[in-house]
């Protein structure tokens, strides 16, 4: 009885924090059909803060004295435009927004991981007992980028 109570020792902790919220394809077997559904999530969070963010920027953007966001996009959008300019001699209208979109993807995904280490988990795993589920097996991990799978999938988007 006193051994459901305790708390997991540090190996337990690090192995429960390394496993992904993850969903068999329906009618496959192996690890190759596992969906990672917490990587998607925060992954398709991060787009719709990006293109909200910019869309909010640049609507509000003035000519004269801008705003603190504004200076950011604009200083964010000059160092990603100077890399390209260094690196790519060619002329192309897609490789400086393609950059742009990677980029702001890449550091708002490792951005996620600025919050609490163990508030969303810690959240999810709430639900996850008031749903009627063993809270021992809640698994959410909050960055993207700590998946393999997201950071091959965003690579291969300049080999093609």
């Amino acid at each position: 009885m006193a051994s459901e109570h305790a708390s997991p020792n540090m190996t337990e902790y690090i192995k429960h924090h390394l496993h992904h919220l993850q969903v068999q394809m329906p009618g496959t077997q192996g690890q190759f059909w596992l969906i990672n559904i917490d990587s998607i999530f925060f992954m398709l969070l991060c787009v719709l803060v990006f293109i909200w963010l910019f869309m909010s920027v640049s609507r509000r953007a003035t000519s004269g004295v801008p705003g603190k966001m504004q200076c950011t996009i604009e200083m964010v959008l000059s160092f990603v435009d100077g890399m390209v300019r260094e690196t790519f001699h060619g002329r192309s209208k897609l490789i400086a927004p393609l950059s742009l979109t990677i980029f702001m993807l890449v550091f708002l995904m490792n951005f996620m991981d600025m919050l609490p280490v163990d508030l969303l988990p810690w959240a999810w795993a709430g639900a996850h007992q008031l749903a009627g589920h063993d809270r021992a097996h809640a698994f959410l991990r909050v960055v993207p980028t700590a998946d393999l799978n997201t950071t091959v999938g965003m690579l291969t988007v300049f080999s093609c």
